[in-house]
């Protein structure tokens, strides 16, 4: 039940520059799973973005050789900003009652005969509609002449 992977899972952050900065921005969310057996799974839930900037000074510079001094400024390493929910979110397991299946049961089979109905309708309707078109109202063999349905 729950989330299956975690967002920094296989997540690898390799530089050989020693002006280097790594940031991650954890969103952490306590979640609580109330399960049909009784059971209750307090946990966290996380979202994670990750942001990487070289701060040498070389690599601040545009095609016009033109030093960028908004991008120099930074600490070298690794920073984990954690934002801590004030919220809890529950998930709590139900069942439907059995009335309520069987409701929903005989709605399901209403619709279909329904449906079905309406179908039969039209097919009837546009077979007299093209066999009277067909015949120029002349012919009584088929019953439909004299107004009388088989």
């Amino acid at each position: 039940m729950g989330i299956d992977s975690n967002p920094l899972d296989n997540t690898n952050a390799r530089t050989a520059k020693q002006q280097y900065m790594f940031q991650y921005f954890l969103k952490v969310v306590s979640t609580q799973f109330r399960l049909l057996d009784g059971r209750t799974i307090n946990t966290n839930q996380y979202s994670a973005t990750h942001f990487e900037r070289d701060l040498e000074k070389g690599s601040q510079e545009n095609a016009g050789a033109v030093h960028v001094t908004h991008g120099s400024a930074g600490i070298p390493g690794a920073f984990f900003n954690y934002e801590i929910s004030p919220i809890l979110v529950v998930h709590s397991e139900t069942r439907q009652s059995f009335a309520h299946f069987l409701t929903s049961t005989c709605a399901i089979v209403g619709g279909v005969l329904t449906v079905a109905s309406l179908i039969d309708s039209v097919l009837f309707a546009t077979g007299r509609a093209l066999k009277k078109s067909g015949s120029g109202h002349t012919s009584t063999t088929t019953g439909y002449g004299s107004g009388k349905l088989m």
